[in-house]
């Protein structure tokens, strides 16, 4: 910990993969992801890689010089991804969802993992290191840590210090409610992103929250990380009541000189329960929003999940190299603190793929013990998206499953293209 701001840590070079393509199909992909930024640039080249990859066959291979040069400048140690190449999705996930424990010092809400007390089937802080060593030997490249409240796992500086050895870029969410600054020095030492949870300005924050006073204990947590090096942002969860508090909320993070990224409320755990979720009903409020959170003239301490942006940063038709750019299963998986990994949790059980042993990872990922990582790559693309000239061509799965009962049918509410259509 320690009061006053720390030196400014020199730049991570990226994280650098390579991985052949799926079936006979000649070529590779090259990934690059930049951990200081938390941004994932893909390459395809149309030769298959040598056997051991130089970064230098890279930078002569990408056509993007722009994009080739900041490599040979930054010269990160390429990593050749050996595993089994996996028809519809990556052949190892570039993002794994890890949830620590269900244990929460408070009950929101909104909470979409319905977290309160610890269950007695979690996981071990000797698994959580088994399972991040184990993503990084796959070709994972960035882990996010939830809960639950994850400062509330057991050692969890020692789970940060071997997640960050093995290679990973690691992130965090937190309700901002504990005081250990052996924790804060972890976080520093790991650069791992914190992202510190609000639901809205003070009234609506501590309602959602149940808990009074946890807006300033946020703002307080969040200057004291900020101070002691800890690369921090605020993060929002949009829904029906906080909706017409963002323009405020942007002004005080901006007052902050910290980040703060929106995303709207999933269907999952509490959040289900009540008027958490943007539905139809709420689509001219939401365009609005949209249509505010785009502004040119916005600080640029404003992030925006993918599908809120008006304007889908290039590199996301590359992520893809796929069908559409939902996650599930293509790029990323989810593991719950019992260990039960699934395509997505927000999917639920039909989407599972096991419980996690001891190597079983990429067996998990390649989906040939169960049916839940093939079902999420089969999730067919909505027809108003394949007529679509945004990039996603598949806003949030779970979405259309909650509000219409089927992967299939409907369209999400949270849809940007939806949200902005005049009638």
């Amino acid at each position: 910990g320690g009061a006053g701001m720390t030196a400014q840590k020199p730049a991570r070079p990226p994280l650098l993969r390579v991985e052949r393509f799926p079936g006979n199909v000649e070529g590779c992909r090259v990934i690059e992801f930049w951990p200081d930024e938390r941004r994932t640039q893909v390459h395809v080249i149309d030769v298959p890689p040598p056997p051991s990859s130089s970064l230098e066959w890279i930078v002569d291979q990408i056509d993007d010089r722009e994009a080739a040069g900041r490599l040979a400048h930054a010269k990160p140690t390429p990593r050749v991804i050996n595993s089994p190449t996996v028809a519809g999705a990556y052949g190892a996930p570039l993002k794994l969802f890890l949830d620590l424990t269900h244990r929460c010092q408070i009950a929101c809400s909104f909470c979409l993992s319905d977290s309160g007390r610890r269950r007695t089937d979690e996981m071990s802080p000797d698994d959580a290191i088994s399972i991040l060593q184990e993503a990084a030997h796959m070709g994972v490249m960035y882990a996010k840590l939830g809960g639950g409240e994850p400062t509330l796992f057991p050692s969890l500086p020692d789970v940060l210090d071997a997640g960050n050895a093995a290679g990973l870029a690691l992130s965090m969410s937190t309700n901002s409610l504990w005081a250990d600054e052996s924790l804060v020095d972890a976080m520093a030492r790991n650069r791992v992103l914190v992202s510190v949870s609000l639901a809205g300005t003070r009234v609506t924050n501590d309602r959602f929250m149940r808990r009074k006073g946890h807006f300033d204990a946020a703002l307080a947590k969040t200057a004291e990380l900020r101070s002691s090096g800890v690369q921090v942002r605020f993060r929002l969860t949009l829904m029906p009541l906080n909706l017409a508090e963002v323009p405020e909320l942007v002004e005080l993070a901006a007052a902050a000189g910290v980040p703060i990224k929106f995303s709207y409320c999933r269907p999952a755990g509490r959040a289900t329960r009540g008027d958490h979720l943007i539905s139809p009903h709420h689509r001219h409020q939401y365009a609005a929003v949209l249509e505010y959170l785009n502004r040119s003239d916005l600080p640029a301490i404003v992030e925006l999940d993918e599908g809120m942006q008006a304007k889908h940063p290039r590199s996301l038709a590359l992520i893809q190299g796929l069908d559409n750019a939902c996650g599930a299963g293509r790029r990323s998986m989810h593991i719950d603190p019992s260990g039960i990994a699934r395509a997505c949790v927000f999917l639920g059980d039909d989407y599972r793929v096991g419980v996690w042993q001891a190597g079983s990872l990429a067996q998990m990922w390649a989906g040939t013990d169960a049916p839940g990582m093939t079902l999420a790559r089969s999730i067919p693309t909505p027809a108003p998206c394949a007529s679509c000239e945004r990039l996603c061509k598949n806003e949030c799965p779970a979405s259309r499953l909650h509000f219409y009962g089927s992967v299939a049918i409907g369209q999400d509410p949270n849809c940007f293209r939806m949200a902005l259509v005049k009638e």
